[in-house]
């Protein structure tokens, strides 16, 4: 397991478009920043910094905040409310929606594998297709940047640690978000199904949910941005975790309970479900939208 090194939190400033992200929010606020770390000895891993509000209080904050002050000039039009704000990727800020597109990238009807194990609902090209439900041309500095159109404040990725041979893991924080996945089916119908739907435990065949803690959900946990000699930007494009499942620290959109994709650290559960996963290559638009109670 990769050790984490320390990250501290940048101000959660508004990114306005003019001057938006080329490539990364490396310069800009609304994001995290991790430190760089230098090998070939890297420090044992350290707790983050405290956000802007206690830990505590994270599970308390709003599910669908909103902006006291919006000085970045409006997105909508009269005719037209979903408006392409970046390449592939349409953000409606009235009715606080991003969409992007996407493909669904592994295979999960092959008899000779037919459990296909999950770590990500949705990467970036070349980094994590073969684990994951979906991938996306779409850049992940961008989709942050369309969720903070929409009003909603990134939180912090989740991350797991050891001390000595005890293993520490720190839950994501952040908004809540709703995720669904629509797609037109062989007959030419249109399917839209949440993410959960498309995986199953490999052991019991139920769907992926939030077990003994509740209903499961994502957060809006807003990566960071590596400062490491080997790589400075936003983590998350780097990696590929956009939508997570499992935890690599650095996902913009975070299931909500950290576990490690480490099968040294704990045993694989979740596959995706043969019976309901498109076959691979079916165009897939991905909606996230702030979570209603």
């Amino acid at each position: 397991m990769r050790a984490r090194s320390s990250i501290r939190s940048v101000p959660r400033t508004v990114i306005g478009l003019t001057g938006l992200i080329a490539g990364s929010l490396l310069v800009h606020g609304g994001c995290n920043k991790r430190e760089a770390v230098a090998p070939p000895n890297p420090q044992p891993a350290m707790a983050p910094a405290a956000p802007d509000e206690p830990a505590a209080a994270a599970e308390n904050l709003p599910i669908d905040p909103v902006r006291a002050a919006d000085p970045m000039p409006s997105v909508e039009s009269a005719s037209q409310a979903m408006v392409e704000a970046f390449a592939g990727i349409r953000v409606d800020r009235r009715a606080r929606i991003v969409e992007f597109d996407g493909i669904v990238s592994i295979h999960a009807h092959d008899p000779l594998a037919p459990h296909v194990y999950l770590e990500l609902i949705a990467c970036t090209p070349d980094t994590r297709e073969h684990e994951t439900l979906v991938m996306t041309q779409a850049q992940a500095a961008h989709i942050h940047a369309a969720l903070l159109l929409i009003g909603l404040e990134p939180g912090n990725p989740g991350w797991l640690f050891f001390e000595g041979d005890k293993l520490k893991i720190v839950d994501p924080i952040g908004p809540r978000v709703r995720i669904t996945l629509s797609y037109t089916n062989a007959a030419g119908e249109s399917v839209t199904a949440d993410p959960r739907e498309w995986i199953e435990n490999v052991a019991t065949g139920e769907l992926l949910d939030g077990g003994a803690r509740g209903p499961g959900f994502w957060v809006f946990a807003g990566s960071v941005i590596d400062d490491r000699p080997e790589y400075k930007g936003y983590a998350a494009q780097m990696s590929g975790s956009l939508i997570g499942l499992a935890t690599f620290a650095s996902e913009t959109l975070a299931w909500h309970r950290a576990f490690s994709p480490d099968a040294d650290v704990e045993e694989p559960v979740w596959i995706a479900r043969a019976a309901t996963v498109p076959p691979v290559g079916t165009a897939v638009t991905v909606r996230i939208e702030p979570a209603q109670r």
